[in-house]
């Protein structure tokens, strides 16, 4: 896959600017209308062979979206109104007489419901009410993605319910998104792998200016995205190609001459509309309060859709992103654990110690919907990614302040494949409802493959011994390739496969049991270019992991619910008789309760939550360098939030978590201690935005937010690093022009607190960034 040019984005970009809709109107009968509580694509196909009119609508707009019964004499336009209220979904009649289903686009219906009440791809593969998803799900919505200026995908993950991050990089760059005490090991973008890491380069992944937007899942996932850490998963989901023209251009300049511009173009290419089009393009360059710590980035994003056939549709695309950045990890501490005390603006980043990365994401999916309200889904998604770098590394500091100083430098040490990284992942399905005992049921039936090639390769050289009070970071030269030392240099490849089926029965109208299966397969080899020799290689075949959840309406708004999960995570060591250590297994149980309010404009969810970690590996106290699979962990928790509106132009979305995790078998000096000290006990997390009516300060909208965490820690070297509580807060000021320019304002740190967001071992200690405001400016069309 070659590198896309910025130039050939733009040209599209001007291309769909002569995109075009047309609007109609027909005249109007009252029909007597009988239309069963289903599926709102079977109501809709059920309607539309009534009046005799083609209702035309793409598979992911009313996937997973139910009706109520409907029944007695309307008119044409008020059965449509009725069957999509609360849906987010308007209708148009063109020209020829069919009538189109499709989200609302006007700015109005953007700020008033921009709050989603249904999630995809990470417990059901379709799109489910939220309320009938038996886990703990939040959604970062693309309204509050844009109401806050999130502008990295670190950003947004630090605003979600009980999820903390941890930044290897101080500009959002790399990092570890956790949950329930445990990192995310894979991301997905519309529900399919594209990042196998326990420590991911969130940034390179998907940008929030491709995003439409970002699900969080709480808790084990394994059903569908197979071996994995059970603390969280993250779908990103990315912009469509629309069938209506839209074109928005968005430009901000912030706090230490940080610029960003954005332009997002989408629409028909042919006049029908069957053939549609959207490209985004991305542009930031920013200083930041570090020394030497600088961002660059550029962003394009074009997808092409086609329908096929009134009921299949195809789509194709790409996403592009390349980042040039000074690298540093953060600052270290004194050998007692103590921080130096240093300034916030402090950082040892060099002029020549970059990160220089490049990642192209190139996707195919064949979607469709059957008579019966069923749909299949096929995908196929391919990633490259080059991602060398060089950054400065400390050691701890000596107490008159003098410390050992490294360069390490990751990749480039190689031409093209081995330096690059490779993923491809291959997904299908097939999800069908079916009638017994006077109930709708639903059957899913898939399989998946996924393979990647990691390369690692790590050189370090000495820069001596410096003083941290009086180093100056730009009096040392970039030293030459040959000074370094090559240390390690290996490559892995894992190549997995799975077969999974889930069935949804309704025994009652308000029961409903899920179940669900799993087997995979898993192979995983690594190499070692120094050694020339295979270090480590693992294989498990048609490993079981089942899946079951219980649901239970228990009033017009209210759900109750339990689910169970197992764990399956292989582990690449090797027992004193040279077998493969076992997998980690376990399994995570839930119960909770979920709401629905105001006609599904207000979601509500409370859940506890307890996951066993067993088999992890154990040092084999009677034979050094091998191991045993006797560990276990616990982490248990509570976690509730509440989101959407509460009421006419205001949105909230309110989370609070609890998170407890210890060592329950392990080696005595770690027996009953904390197994994650850098997820804190207590974290909140607060955003409310109001707009005013037009009669009261029309066209002036204010947000404010608040996130809140208790003490939490790190632990290198027997040596426990403590990081304090905070509790930081944000507010936002907009004013709207007409329906088509808004202005805002946003401010960041409000209180200017001085914290520590991320610590841990010798150098990974950041502050928090000081107040800073941003300006922004955005037009739609």
């Amino acid at each position: 896959m070659s590198k896309p040019s910025l130039k050939l984005a733009a040209a599209i970009c001007a291309s769909l600017l002569a995109m075009s809709v047309t609007h109609a109107a027909s005249a109007q009968e009252k029909l007597q209308i009988d239309i069963p509580a289903q599926d709102l694509s079977v109501a809709l196909m059920q309607f539309g062979r009534q009046i005799g009119t083609e209702i035309l609508f793409t598979p992911d707009v009313v996937r997973g979206k139910r009706v109520p019964a409907l029944k007695g004499e309307l008119e044409r336009d008020e059965v449509l109104q009725r069957l999509l209220s609360g849906s987010g979904l308007t209708f148009r009649v063109t020209s020829q007489g069919a009538i189109i289903v499709e989200p609302h686009k006007t700015v109005e219906e953007v700020v008033v419901t921009g709050q989603y009440t249904e999630a995809v791809g990470m417990v059901s593969k379709t799109a489910q009410p939220l309320r009938e998803i038996p886990h703990s799900i939040s959604v970062m919505t693309r309204q509050r993605l844009e109401d806050q200026n999130l502008a990295t995908v670190d950003d947004a993950m630090r605003n979600v319910t009980g999820v903390s991050v941890r930044s290897i990089n101080p500009t959002g760059l790399m990092s570890s998104i956790m949950a329930r005490g445990y990192s995310a090991d894979t991301i997905l973008i519309d529900g399919q792998p594209a990042s196998s890491s326990s420590s991911v380069i969130a940034a390179m992944y998907a940008d929030p200016a491709v995003l439409e937007r970002i699900e969080v899942q709480r808790g084990a996932a394994g059903m569908f995205k197979g071996a994995g850490e059970p603390g969280v998963t993250v779908n990103m989901v990315r912009k469509r190609a629309l069938s209506d023209f839209q074109l928005a251009a968005v430009a901000s300049v912030g706090s230490w001459e940080a610029y960003r511009g954005e332009l997002d173009v989408t629409g028909p290419i042919t006049e029908s509309g069957r053939l549609r089009g959207r490209a985004v393009v991305s542009l930031r360059d920013a200083e930041s309060y570090w020394h030497n710590v600088d961002s660059h980035k550029q962003v394009a994003y074009g997808t092409l859709e086609y329908d096929v056939t009134d009921h299949a549709t195809v789509s194709a695309g790409v996403i592009y992103q390349d980042v040039d950045t000074g690298m540093w990890y953060g600052l270290p501490t004194y050998n007692t654990g103590r921080q130096l005390g240093l300034p916030r603006s402090t950082s040892w980043a060099m002029d020549w110690t970059r990160y220089e990365a490049r990642n192209i994401d190139g996707f195919l999916e064949l979607e469709g919907r059957l008579s019966n309200g069923g749909h299949y889904k096929a995908s196929l998604r391919q990633q490259e990614r080059s991602a060398p770098y060089t950054i400065p590394s400390t050691a701890f500091v000596q107490a008159n302040g003098n410390m050992t100083l490294n360069a390490i430098k990751f990749k480039g040490f190689h031409d093209g494949a081995d330096d690059d990284d490779t993923e491809t992942s291959a997904d299908m399905y097939l999800s069908t409802p079916f009638e017994f005992g006077g109930q709708q049921h639903n059957l899913l039936i898939g399989a998946d493959h996924r393979e990647s090639v990691t390369n690692f390769n790590r050189a370090v050289t000495s820069l001596g011994t410096v003083n941290v009070f009086s180093f100056n970071p730009d009096s040392i030269a970039e030293p030459p390739l040959s000074a370094y030392t090559l240390n390690l240099d290996e490559e892995t490849e894992i190549h997995s496969y799975g077969i999974y089926t889930q069935v949804r029965i309704k025994p009652v109208s308000k029961l409903t049991l899920i179940g669900g299966a799993r087997f995979s397969w898993w192979e995983s080899e690594t190499f070692s270019r120094l050694s020339n020799t295979v270090t480590s290689k693992y294989d498990a075949n048609a490993e079981f992991t089942p899946y079951a959840a219980v649901l239970l309406d228990v009033s017009k708004n209210l759900s109750l619910y339990t689910s169970y999960a197992e764990i399956f995570v292989p582990q690449n060591l090797r027992t004193v008789g040279g077998e493969q250590i076992d997998p980690r297994v376990g399994g995570q149980y839930e119960v909770g309760v979920k709401g629905e309010f105001r006609d599904g404009l207000v979601n509500a969810h409370a859940a506890v939550y307890r996951i066993e970690d067993e088999n992890r590996a154990m040092a084999d106290p009677l034979n050094i360098g091998f191991y045993v699979p006797a560990g276990k962990v616990r982490a248990q928790g509570f976690e509730t939030e509440v989101s959407g509106q509460l009421a006419p132009r205001w949105n909230l979305t309110a989370g609070y978590a609890f998170t407890e995790t210890k060592y329950v078998i392990a080696p005595a000096a770690q027996q009953g201690t904390i197994f994650n000290t850098f997820t804190p006990k207590h974290s909140i997390n607060l955003w409310t935005h109001y707009r005013f009516p037009n009669h009261v300060l029309g066209g002036l909208e204010v947000g404010a937010g608040v996130r809140s965490v208790s003490e939490f820690s790190a632990v290198s070297s027997n040596l426990r690093i403590e990081g304090k509580g905070y509790e930081v807060a944000s507010l936002m000021f907009g004013y709207r022009i007409g329906t088509r320019y808004r202005i805002s304002l946003n401010v960041e740190n409000l209180l200017d607190e001085t914290y520590l967001r991320t610590i841990g071992g010798v150098n990974l200690n950041q502050y928090g960034d000081p107040f800073n405001v941003t300006l922004g400016v955005r037009a739609t069309w």
